[in-house]
């Protein structure tokens, strides 16, 4: 008996050391499998903001006194190709689930608008809870060689706290290089705002554009990158207007050189801008197919800025 005893001692000392180093075992891997996702998974500070909100729904469109609301009727820069319309409350988009992002947002700029005192940047990345299919996803953008590039300009949208949020509504955004997004693509929004603040109002449609076949696409929810952009923008006042196509890559090329009629614009995307903007035809035909670029004074300063500093820290 006290022979079975001593046996039966050594077998459960054996069992608990062994049972200690199968926790040891667990905890480790354990620890091992969250370092790795948190590895893994885009760390940038605005993740943490998701866990909180991650689908945003707005609030009904309507005046409320403000001086800065388009009713959606009454958004005649709206193109012809819908696709999903979405209204938000400061700007419109037309959704292709097939690319996971909007072929066309279009907005209205006016140097009222950008004489409003800038609230603060949100960086707040929201899933649009208005497209059906359902919006790209912020960690579809986790992605190193892509940024999340506004279509609507976050400093567009700076003139209350409603209009930047959904600046930052995920179907506002399309993949863009990094260079591109900071640089030429930068210096074009610098350039409108201040064509805005000199003309008092601008009609804006901007989105991507794809040339072929060979689409890269990111992300789980396969978010389509496009070849190049373009910014289409209507001074209805002055009958006035220009269109831009510009690759998503770095460029030291001048701003100019990527400034088309909005006529060549509407051949390459196969939309018909502002067609509800115009009181006769002959106004359309004449003001889309041709334009002077005295009437778009492009900054110096920002283009040296754009080659000397922008594009050589990327």
């Amino acid at each position: 008996m006290p022979k079975f005893r001593s046996s039966h001692s050594r077998a459960s000392g054996r069992n608990i050391s062994y049972v200690f180093r199968l926790l040891v075992l667990i905890v480790f891997l354990t620890a091992f499998i969250i370092w790795g996702l948190h590895f893994y998974m885009d760390d940038s500070p605005q993740r943490s903001s998701q866990v909180n909100v991650k689908v945003y729904y707005p609030e009904e469109l309507n005046s409320k006194n403000d001086p800065h609301f388009v009713k959606p009727f009454e958004r005649c820069y709206i193109p012809n190709e819908l696709y999903e319309l979405i209204h938000h409350r400061y700007y419109s988009l037309g959704y292709d689930e097939s690319i996971e992002q909007a072929r066309w947002v279009s907005y209205e700029l006016t140097g009222a608008s950008l004489k409003e005192k800038n609230v603060e940047r949100t960086n707040w990345y929201m899933e649009d809870g208005l497209i059906k299919t359902g919006s790209a996803s912020y960690y579809d953008f986790k992605n190193k060689n892509y940024s999340r590039g506004h279509l609507a300009p976050a400093a567009d949208m700076a003139f209350n706290e409603i209009a930047m949020k959904e600046s930052f509504l995920l179907s506002n955004m399309s993949p863009q290089k990094a260079a591109f997004n900071r640089g030429v693509w930068n210096e074009l929004e610098q350039n409108i705002r201040q064509w805005a603040s000199l003309k008092s109002k601008l009609q804006i449609t901007t989105g991507p554009l794809f040339y072929d076949q060979d689409i890269e696409y990111i992300g789980s929810n396969k978010v389509a990158v496009p070849h190049a952009f373009y910014k289409v923008i209507l001074d209805k006042e002055n009958g006035e207007g220009i269109g831009f196509i510009i690759p998503n890559a770095v460029t030291d090329v001048p701003l100019s050189s990527f400034a088309y009629t909005i006529d060549v614009c509407e051949h390459n995307t196969g939309l018909d801008f502002f067609q509800a903007c115009y009181a006769r035809k002959q106004d359309e035909l004449s003001i889309e197919s041709d334009f002077e670029l005295e009437n778009w004074p492009m900054d110096q300063n920002i283009y040296h800025k754009r080659v000397n500093v922008w594009n050589k820290n990327n």
